[in-house]
């Protein structure tokens, strides 16, 4: 009987090693923007504290997750992002704000288009790539959809100055 179950408890082992080797080299990617902010080149870097969006103001020039008391907080040009992980022309986006920078005055705050509709239906955002800048009482004054032109410099032409 145990040279019968041999066989079948190894076979099984191999099966589970298998899957879990598929299992990490399949599953997607994690956002490492969420980790910690990201400064631009033209930015003024943010202070060394242990977690520093729950700690300061974001700083000019910056792409940060979106949080209702960052966004109030922030003294810069207000910008939303709302972005799809699983969209193509988010990623490129994202791309394109991690190399070429945040303009100097202005927080991209980065809004998980998927989970919240409460802010999609307030600005009436129908797509991913949709970039909306607010005033400081969260009023919108501008919106543009970066889906065919999916880089920073169209984002900002777009809004304007």
């Amino acid at each position: 009987m145990a040279r019968r179950a041999t066989p079948i408890i190894v076979g099984v082992f191999v099966l589970a090693l298998v899957v879990g080797a598929l299992y990490v080299l399949l599953r997607p990617k994690s956002d490492a923007t969420f980790d910690q902010p990201t400064t631009s080149h033209a930015a003024t870097p943010a202070p060394s504290t242990p977690n520093p969006i729950a700690t300061t103001v974001p700083t000019p020039g910056t792409y940060i997750p979106y949080t209702e008391n960052d966004l109030q907080a922030a003294t810069t040009r207000r910008v939303l992002f709302f972005h799809a992980q699983w969209c193509p022309q988010c990623r490129n986006l994202e791309k394109t704000i991690l190399a070429q920078g945040v303009p100097q005055g202005m927080t991209i705050f980065k809004v998980d288009y998927d989970h919240s509709q409460s802010l999609r239906q307030k600005y009436g955002v129908t797509l991913q790539t949709t970039f909306v800048e607010v005033d400081s009482q969260g009023n919108l004054k501008n919106k543009y959809v970066a889906y065919n032109k999916p880089t920073i410099d169209a984002v900002v032409e777009a809004l304007g100055k």
